[in-house]
């Protein structure tokens, strides 16, 4: 995996452009032999809710383990990467005790349909660290990264090629939005770390 940031040293957004992904044949196995179901049902009722376009992967195993393993390298080549000043939100005694603890990534296989979007949006405070994994081509399907609550301003577009991603770090300036405007289904592993996964 090739991990480059994907913006000039700032203090506001920190974002990494994932390329050279190696997706084991594993990941393409349990989508072959599992289901997709809404991504609202998968969640329940006490989370935020998501576009009725998009569908959660329910399989035996569960993809949680095998993401985690794909994503192992990001957090210890970015958590005390100079490519950021990310001492405002991040501070570095804190990213220092991430670095030591090493925490894994879970995640899951998503799947949105044409139509899709999420609007721009912030990630709540509980959110750390997200990444995303295009599982396929996804043509017209894109991450988007905006300086402003409406999306005018945009300051990266994620690739979109199989084997490739984006990752960043949670910020209260960073506005971002995933979409489908192509005509066929976006498929991608998605991965959220929560601060409670961050303890010593």
């Amino acid at each position: 995996m090739v991990i480059k940031p994907a913006l000039e040293h700032n203090k506001k957004y920190y974002v990494w452009e994932l390329t050279d992904i190696n997706i084991p044949d594993k990941v393409f196995d349990l989508i072959e032999n599992g289901e997709f179901i809404n991504y609202n049902e998968a969640l329940g009722d006490d989370h935020l809710k998501h576009p009725a376009t998009r569908y959660h992967l329910e399989s035996d195993p569960q993809p949680n383990s095998i993401i985690g393993e794909i994503l192992k390298p990001v957090i210890p080549f970015t958590i005390l990467s100079q490519d950021y000043h990310m001492d405002s939100t991040w501070p570095l005694f804190f990213r220092k005790q991430v670095a030591k603890i090493r925490p894994q990534f879970g995640g899951s296989i998503v799947k949105d349909t044409p139509g899709f979007t999420m609007d721009p949006h912030l990630d709540n405070n509980l959110v750390f660290a997200t990444a995303l994994i295009n599982l396929k081509d996804n043509p017209d399907c894109h991450t988007e990264y905006y300086s402003d609550e409406n999306g005018k301003n945009i300051i990266y577009r994620g690739p979109t090629k199989k084997g490739t991603g984006t990752f960043h770090f949670n910020s209260p300036y960073l506005f971002h939005n995933g979409f489908n405007k192509g005509l066929e289904n976006r498929l991608i592993a998605f991965a959220n770390m929560g601060t409670e996964n961050i303890h010593g």
